[in-house]
């Protein structure tokens, strides 16, 4: 292989390797169509803020109270992803879906987490 091959062969290579990451990286980012009767919120706790999202099924009214029911993810989930899988469900059954997304790790879960969760849910 010549100098000018070699060196036209790792351009080659390094486009390609640069295309790959650039469309792994859309594809993580890609919008998502809206999805009817879900919204994002947030809370702050000792001054952090958390987003959470909120479904809301299309036979609520607010004409009475509905039952809701708080979502909470596995490592490196979303609060959307749990919404997802139970969106259905709570349409069917007139449930409000609430889903933060919430750190892990450190001391969150035990120290956090159990504060956090009632505040998330009077807010909605």
């Amino acid at each position: 292989m010549t100098s000018s091959s070699s060196h036209s062969g790792r351009a080659i290579l390094a486009l390609a390797a640069a295309a790959l990451l650039l469309g792994c990286g859309a594809s993580s980012k890609t919008a998502r169509p809206p999805v009817k009767g879900l919204a994002q919120r947030q809370v702050q706790f000792e001054q952090v803020v958390y987003p959470f999202y909120v479904f809301v099924p299309s036979s609520f009214d607010g004409s009475h109270p509905a039952p809701a029911i708080l979502l909470i993810h596995g490592f490196g989930g979303r609060g959307t992803d749990m919404i997802g899988l139970w969106q259905n469900f709570a349409e069917q059954n007139g449930i409000i879906l609430v889903g933060p997304t919430l750190p892990l790790g450190g001391n969150f879960e035990t120290a956090v987490a159990l504060q956090l969760y009632p505040i998330i849910m009077d807010s909605v």
